[in-house]
């Protein structure tokens, strides 16, 4: 009896902590996407889930990074494209000797060389950031808070109804938010963040 008893206390007390806990991130979540809408009135939860958190691999500060990382991943594509198309017009200049087009050459053979130095650096730069993102990734995960995923129907400033995904991350104790993302732009970095886990 007694036995069933602490069982039933046990569960109670357990449902109790984490109906809290999803109250206070309704909450939060609430009073944080308030801020951003244009008829605040109009705001319509749809659903709350509530997931922990890990630093350094989940943290804000490593998301952070590896938005860096994929920044400097699309300059290093695009500067990959401007060197193939100044290779390309080097390659369509007649081999002479004359003046004007010797001098056409070397200013691109500068451009060139110019570019190719910029992409040299950010190619360090990308995967001394990477190796630093993959060591935060490798080292020993501890809990640091928690992320609400709140998705929600609001009025735009149209007056038309429209569905919102947003994530908000939190501390410890679901009272501080530390930061805030709509899922199609936190989505790619948590993409990224898996891809370099499975290389």
């Amino acid at each position: 009896m007694k036995n069933i008893l602490f069982f039933c206390i046990f569960v109670s007390v357990f449902l109790c902590c984490g109906c809290s806990k999803m109250s206070k991130a309704e909450a939060l979540a609430k009073q944080e996407v308030l801020k951003y809408l244009y008829v605040p009135e109009s705001y319509d939860p749809v659903e709350t889930k509530l997931d922990s958190v890990f630093s350094p691999g989940e943290s804000v500060e490593t998301l952070s990074l590896v938005d860096q990382l994929l920044k400097l991943e699309n300059e290093i594509n695009r500067l990959d494209s401007q060197i193939r198309e100044v290779k390309d017009r080097l390659s369509f200049f007649p081999d002479s000797h004359d003046s004007f087009w010797e001098k056409q050459i070397d200013n691109l053979n500068l451009e060139l060389s110019e570019k190719m130095d910029e992409y040299n650096a950010l190619i360090t730069d990308y995967d001394n950031l990477y190796n630093k993102i993959n060591n935060l990734l490798n080292a020993e995960q501890i809990f640091c808070g928690y992320k609400i995923y709140q998705r929600f129907r609001c009025k735009n400033n149209n007056g038309e109804i429209t569905f919102s995904d947003v994530v908000i991350y939190t501390d410890e104790d679901i009272q501080e938010v530390k930061a805030v993302s709509d899922c199609d732009k936190l989505n790619p970095l948590l993409n990224a963040i898996n891809n370099i886990k499975n290389r």
